[in-house]
Order: C-alpha cells, then structure tokens, then sequence
C-alpha cells in the first residue's frame, strides 16, 4: 500500500471496516441528530458538527469519531503513507439527493498541503449516474475524482497549496443517503521548520 500510495497520491481501501462493525455504526448515523448547513453558495448537506467544541454526534458516533483522532489511527495512516502527520479536523456529513459543496468550501484547509482522509459508509451502492463524486482540481484543471464507495476509506494527499476539493452536486436519480467520516491531517514540520516558527513566536 506504501508504495501504491507514494507512486500515486491517493489510494482507496476497500472493505475497510469488519462487516459487524460496519452495520452497527451505519445503524447508529441513522439516529443521530442531523443539521442542514450552508449557505447555500458554498455547501449544502448534513452535518453533526463542522467544529469538535460543537459536535452533535452521540453514542457510537462519537465513539468512533474518538478512534479517528487517536493516536493509534495517526500511526496507521503514517504507516500507510508514510507521512508524519497531525490530526486538525473531523467532521461527519450526510449526504442525499440535492446535497453538494463548491470548491470554495472550507478554502482555508486548502491553503496547505495536506492529506485528506474520508471513511464512506452507505446502504447501498452508489452509482456514478447519482453524482457525489469527490472531485479534486486546481486553478485550471481536474486532478482527481473518486466515488463514495461504500465501506471505503480514502486517502489523497494534496502536495501543494491551492489544491481544491468538493462534492459534485448529488442528483434525483440517488436513492437512499451517504455518511462520511472525513479529517484532514496536516504533515508535521521538519526540525528546522519547527524551530524557525518557534523563534518567530
């Protein structure tokens, strides 16, 4: 997986949770208490939370979303990619038909490089026609485009600032709802890095 991930950028894990887990948390983001968000010219989908101070999430929800920000799920995704990172986001959405976000949505997490993490979960299959693709371009073109799999988990890093991301508008066609768990965990500074920014504070 290293090497698929450093040759590439991106990588999507299929089949990445065991199925019992899988089903006991999709049951449990049924039964949490969703908010619509926007404004419309940037975002519109469901959220327990953009922020940890005002997280909606309850029960299992929460508990995974604990998981997410360990210590030990860090080391993973260094594993994976061999990056040196630190957690600085999580939100978990929910997105249906009429859902999306533009590429001016959170602008500021793109203004660094980064590596983006988003678990899907899902009832069913998503299928291309519906819309929901995550699409990732910059000033001029697009870079890259993954869908919403199921039980998938995906990583792409972004190696400069100004790399862009959203969700390609969800149409009538979906059936159904699609949850995402998605952090963005930004790269450790080198030493020398650290202790430039040390003495300028």
């Amino acid at each position: 997986m290293k090497e698929y991930f450093s040759n590439n950028g991106s990588i999507q894990l299929e089949d990445f949770l065991q199925n019992e887990q899988y089903l006991k948390l999709l049951e449990a983001l049924r039964d949490q208490p969703w908010k619509v968000i926007g404004p419309v010219n940037r975002r519109h989908y469901n959220t327990l939370g953009r922020f940890e101070n005002e997280s909606l999430a309850t029960g299992y929800v929460s508990d995974f979303s604990k998981i997410l920000r360990s210590k030990s799920f860090t080391s993973y995704l260094e594993d994976v990619t061999g990056l040196s990172l630190r957690e600085t986001f999580l939100e978990v959405r929910k997105f249906g038909s009429g859902c999306y976000t533009l590429v001016h949505d959170n602008v500021d997490q793109h203004e660094e490089a980064g590596l983006d993490v988003v678990l899907h979960l899902g009832e069913q299959p998503w299928d291309e026609e519906d819309g929901g693709h995550h699409i990732y371009m910059n000033s001029t073109e697009e870079l890259l485009s993954f869908n919403p799999v199921p039980n998938s988990l995906s990583l792409v890093y972004r190696d400069e600032g100004g790399v862009m991301r959203f969700v390609k508008y969800i149409n009538h066609l979906a059936v159904g709802d699609h949850y995402e768990f998605t952090a963005v965990f930004w790269e450790e500074p080198e030493q020398g890095e650290q202790d430039v920014t040390e003495e300028k504070n």
